[in-house]
């Protein structure tokens, strides 16, 4: 390659690196799309895999008659991909619904919300639509209610007798 056709740059460090003119030329292009399927497909792979895993092993507890090893592997594979597809990849929206789906199939508590998936009573595409107040186990629920209902009887005007 010719010095004519190399660009450096310089990062924070001091370190220089250099990439070809037209290679960089080629990605401004198009020869290799901004957030589409041709940057996600390695990345996306391992990241999707590993959610698969953790949410397999959150539905999965032993102790409980209803759910087996293999089933759990299905429907933590049902579930990804309704994730995936509805938000468009491994963005942000995916990783935070991710983290909230584990942390209450996680939850020793919340044998509930187990139970209703491998019933398949909820669907994939039923979980997506969920918030946290409607995962959570029912001890939350009902801590979370009481809350409300005390903050409610505090804002209320005190209403004097005559």
């Amino acid at each position: 390659m010719s010095h004519s056709r190399l660009r450096g740059s310089i990062s924070k460090t001091g370190s220089v690196s250099r990439s070809s003119s037209s290679s960089l030329s080629k990605k401004l292009s198009g020869g290799v799309r901004s957030p589409g399927i041709a940057q996600r497909t390695a990345s996306d792979s391992t990241a999707r895999q590993r959610v698969q895993e953790k949410l397999s092993e959150a539905l999965f507890n032993e102790s409980e008659e209803f759910s087996s090893k293999e089933e759990a592997n299905d429907i933590a594979k049902k579930i990804e991909s309704e994730m995936y597809s509805k938000y468009g990849g491994c963005t942000q929206e995916y990783k935070d619904k991710y983290r909230t789906l584990n942390f209450n199939l996680k939850d020793e508590l919340n044998s509930n919300l187990r139970e209703r998936i491998f019933s398949l009573e909820l669907s994939a595409k039923e979980l997506m639509e969920m918030g946290s107040e409607e995962l959570a186990n029912e001890n939350k629920k009902e801590v979370r209610k009481k809350i409300i209902e005390e903050k409610i009887r505090e804002a209320q005007p005190f209403n004097a007798q005559t």
